[in-house]
């Protein structure tokens, strides 16, 4: 089995809520409605209390959805489900016997897919009826191993978490620098020596990330 990574430019309804949002979508379910559509479950998180208010306005920008609606979920984010305009991925994989890994990513201006693919020889005809109806921003492809799979997951547990950028460039550079490591391969003081950022301040934002990654997890 071989995983293809793929992403495609994208203004398409799941990305206008990506961008309405300030949060990638994640489609929970998507499948093949027909030939135009396909019916989709996705979720967005909620950075600002009472966000979802400005769905009914925001609705009518997703016109290449003929069936909309949602329900928000707790405080933290939105569930929603319609029949969405496809970018002909799904029939392609259908055609191909490949499948997408869920959740799929919706970004702004940007769609990103796992996709598990049978054989290696199929990559190149996928890829090219693919492009035929979708600017494609990039592709990479492997055999199938834990270390891809294990990424997606994190990168998904991180969007769902609600980690700000700046939270996520501190979480990131500390554990790059080895200050997570054991032992330590850079202690406090000097981890605020190069990132230029006080060392409380370094603290509060780890420690407001790590609560929110473990909130989900346990």
């Amino acid at each position: 089995m071989i995983i293809l990574d793929l992403s495609i430019k994208s203004n398409c309804g799941l990305s206008k809520i990506a961008h309405d949002f300030d949060n990638e979508v994640l489609s929970l379910s998507v499948s093949q409605f027909n030939n135009a559509y396909n019916s989709i479950i996705a979720f967005v998180g909620l950075k600002e209390k009472n966000q979802e208010l400005l769905i009914k306005s925001w609705r009518k920008r997703y016109s290449d959805f003929s069936y909309l609606d949602w329900d928000k979920i707790g405080e933290k984010g939105i569930l929603f489900n319609g029949l969405k305009e496809g970018h002909g991925i799904v029939s392609t994989l259908i055609e191909y016997g490949g499948a997408l890994i869920i959740p799929t990513i919706a970004g702004n201006g940007y769609e990103r897919f796992l996709i598990l693919v049978k054989n290696k020889k199929d990559i190149d005809n996928i890829i090219k009826q693919i492009s035929r109806s979708n600017n494609i921003i990039d592709f990479n492809y492997d055999n199938v191993n834990i270390k891809s799979l294990s990424s997606w997951i994190s990168k998904l547990i991180i969007n769902a978490s609600n980690i700000n950028s700046r939270e996520y460039e501190i979480l990131f550079r500390a554990f790059n620098y080895g200050y997570f490591s054991w032992p330590k391969e850079i202690n406090l003081e000097e981890l605020s020596s190069k990132l230029g950022v006080s060392q409380p301040t370094i603290i509060y934002h780890i420690r407001n990330a790590i609560n929110k990654i473990l909130s989900n997890l346990l």
